[in-house]
């Protein structure tokens, strides 16, 4: 067990290879009742071209979430179940990049834990529950094609990506779902659930030894890893596939969301991480919550407080958007432009002290939260990065560092946007 303290949050980490194969990270959070755990597989949506062992290989779109649905039968049964029984509150995710499970407790850990282990690593497909669980997905899917504003944000993806897998629904479409196998999910499950490549974390008041001690006899793992599982890189262009979309759906209001691909560098993990801080910073000083462009657009009635900024980052695809619903879209989008034309000229250092702190205080008030440091402290493991040293991190930014960024992300070829209107009304 190595152990990582943390003075200034009065913290510690604690790292261990269950039965020298799964990694287990343990933070203490002490006079916590509840315990929160997260065991996560390496495979979300863009996991489509895989080198195994050498052989490039093609899964089917769709492939890890219908898996995330499967690891939850066996013989029939929800295993979901046994952890109603058992005081914990389970569900599980699967996002761009990764397959998350997870469940809360004031009760019965190591029973629980034992559970989340074996319906994991040793999972029972058959082929009647894969067919059963078609009809399920499919209606997922359904009720997705439904929603114009899921629509509107996957239109945009595809707006901004011209190979990349991450514009693909993660649900997979239609077809893949039909003419899914029960091989299709061994494959997948064998190259990526395996105990070496899975990530354990639990957060909550434990003596840190007693707990290893305990996992190591309980835990229940599966076989090894298939060796040499990649992800393929995918040569993908700078400039967008398309610059403007027009939608007619069901909505009473207009609604436009404005993408910008953002750029990518090169370095080691902690360059990368503080490139996409920076960007993250920019974004929030020009168009953020507390900034004068909203505040300016929401008094002249341009947006409404549906209005919100969102950055995604990888270390394939960056992203930023910028969405609202709006009774100017015209307006909205012109301005939008301008704005972004403007990125590296309208920057003000007081507004970056404001901010930077704000996000320091913010992100050190969050770590009294069980869930976000577990999904956080997976989503930066992943990636090479402590949680606990994202703090650091943000500490080297200055001002100065962010004219650059800002002037790299305000190319116009980068811009797309989709805009919903509503079916009576006619598009220009």
């Amino acid at each position: 067990m190595v152990k990582h303290s943390y003075k200034a949050y009065d913290e510690a980490v604690y790292h261990h290879h269950l039965q020298g194969r799964l990694a287990c990270y343990f933070i203490r959070k002490e006079v916590f009742a509840k315990t929160y755990v997260t065991l996560t597989a390496p495979i979300g949506s863009v996991h489509r071209n895989v080198q195994l062992n050498g052989e490039v290989i093609q899964l089917p779109a769709g492939t890890a979430h219908f898996l995330e649905h499967k690891v939850f039968e066996k013989d029939g049964e929800d295993l979901s179940r046994f952890f109603a029984l058992h005081d914990a509150n389970i569900n599980a995710f699967t996002s761009a990049h990764q397959t998350t499970y997870l469940f809360s407790s004031t009760n019965h850990l190591f029973e629980n834990v034992q559970a989340l282990t074996s319906m994991f690593f040793l999972p029972h497909f058959t082929p009647s529950g894969i067919e059963k669980e078609k009809g399920i997905i499919l209606e997922e899917l359904n009720m997705h094609n439904d929603d114009p504003y899921y629509l509107q944000y996957y239109a945009l993806l595809e707006n901004l990506f011209h190979h990349h897998p991450i514009k693909e629904e993660i649900l997979g479409t239609r077809e893949t779902i039909e003419n899914f196998t029960i091989e299709d999910l061994k494959r997948a499950h064998q190259s990526f659930y395996a105990p070496e490549k899975a990530t354990l974390v639990i957060v909550g008041d434990h003596e840190p030894e007693a707990l290893f001690e305990t996992l190591e006899k309980t835990i229940i793992l599966g076989p090894p890893a298939s060796k040499n599982v990649q992800l393929i890189p995918i040569d993908e262009p700078q400039e967008v596939v398309s610059t403007a979309t027009t939608m007619n759906a069901d909505v009473l209001t207009p609604n436009v969301l404005f993408g910008v691909k953002l750029p990518l560098i090169e370095g080691t993990k902690e360059t990368v991480v503080v490139h996409q801080l920076r960007q993250s910073i920019v974004l929030d000083l020009v168009f953020g919550l507390s900034s004068s462009t909203y505040e300016r657009w929401l008094d002249e009635g341009i947006v409404n407080d549906s209005y919100g900024v969102e950055t995604a980052f990888d270390s394939q695809t960056a992203h930023a958007l910028i969405g609202s619903e709006t009774h100017q879209p015209e307006v909205f989008i012109e301005q939008l432009q301008v704005r972004i034309k403007e990125l590296d000229t309208s920057l003000d250092e007081a507004d970056f002290i404001r901010v930077h702190r704000q996000m320091i205080g913010t992100f050190i008030q969050s770590l009294d939260s069980l869930e976000f440091v577990a999904h956080q402290f997976t989503r930066y493991i992943q990636e090479g990065i402590n949680l606990y040293d994202l703090l650091t991190l943000a500490q080297t930014i200055t001002f100065e560092s962010l004219m650059p960024v800002a002037k790299a992300m305000k190319a116009s070829e980068r811009w797309s946007y989709v805009w919903l209107t509503p079916r009576h009304v006619k598009e220009n």
